[in-house]
């Protein structure tokens, strides 16, 4: 194992009595040996969220897209807390959100599509509700602006 397999290293927290059957949890430790400045890279902070996603779909284990939203800077030196939701499940896709946060803190989020291996590349993705656009009622057409 390299360095990098080292320092995103995740592992699975026992599941909550009462939690719902498509979440799971994971733990990790964000290694200042990746930092930028001050604060952890942005694609190492990925790379922790995207191996619980590997876990969490282990017949899909690599991504076919992810997209990311970082809500804070992430905290060097501190361990974090992994949430992952499965959204939806499929044969050869599936759609997964990972929220990864300093232990405790606000998170980062992201979600990629995985696909089975036998298909192609996969991994979990995370699906967010785009906001109204201003310019709705001014869409051009075929026939010209709506």
């Amino acid at each position: 194992m390299s360095c990098f397999d080292d320092d995103t290293r995740v592992a699975p927290l026992p599941a909550l009595p009462h939690g719902d059957a498509g979440q799971a949890a994971f733990s990790g430790q964000v290694n200042p040996a990746w930092n930028i400045g001050d604060k952890p890279n942005g694609g190492y902070l990925l790379a922790l969220a995207a191996r619980a996603l590997q876990q969490r779909t282990p017949t899909q284990p690599d991504p076919l897209s992810i997209t990311v939203h970082f809500l804070r800077p992430g905290v060097s030196g501190a361990p974090c807390h992994i949430d992952t939701h499965l959204l939806r499940s499929g044969r050869t896709l599936s759609t997964v959100r990972a929220t990864l946060a300093p232990w405790p803190s606000t998170p980062s989020r992201c979600c990629p599509p995985s696909r089975s291996p036998a298909v192609g590349p996969s991994c979990p993705l995370r699906a967010i509700a785009l906001p109204p656009s201003p310019a709705r009622h001014r869409t051009p057409s075929p026939r010209g602006w709506a």
